[in-house]
């Protein structure tokens, strides 16, 4: 005996969320970087998790110089949620590149990321996570503007 209850619904919220991220890369060609990125995300309301995702990043002037530049970047972000399921993760956008010397780079990057989630589901009445066989699925699709910094070296 039990109970399921479906909720589906959109909703538009402002939810200040950080990222923390450490990557390893390489130039690939002349223009073109590929690098590994992981490290430890806020996606909505009580929602961490560690995403592993791997970027391409195309930078429009010679090495060693202020530039502009786009990336592109997919993978997914693990939880320690009740459902173990991965979130598929995607973001995009662009930045400006300051070259600080000594192969550093100072950058301030803008972009867009989709992430599907699988948050905690909690009883409406007892405020508890609700586990086991009274979970069903739990899918959340948030989409964000991002804004940050970076130092490379």
């Amino acid at each position: 005996i039990g109970d399921r209850e479906r909720e589906e619904g959109n909703s538009y919220e402002y939810r200040n969320n950080g990222q923390l991220f450490a990557d390893i890369g390489y130039n690939i060609l002349k223009h073109f970087n590929l690098s590994i990125y992981a490290g430890y995300a806020g996606y909505g309301k009580e929602n961490r998790e560690f995403p592993i995702s791997l970027r391409c990043t195309y930078i429009m002037s010679k090495p060693h110089m202020n530039s502009c530049f786009v990336y592109g970047d997919g993978g997914w972000s693990f939880g320690d949620r009740e459902s173990k399921v991965a979130s598929n993760i995607f973001k995009c956008g662009g930045g400006y590149r300051y070259y600080l010397g000594a192969g550093t780079n100072l950058d301030f990057i803008l972009g867009v990321q989709l992430a599907n989630t699988h948050p905690d589901i909690y009883d409406i009445d007892t405020k508890t996570k609700v586990t086991g066989d009274k979970f069903g699925a739990s899918d959340a699709l948030q989409v964000s503007i991002n804004a940050g910094m970076a130092i490379n070296f």
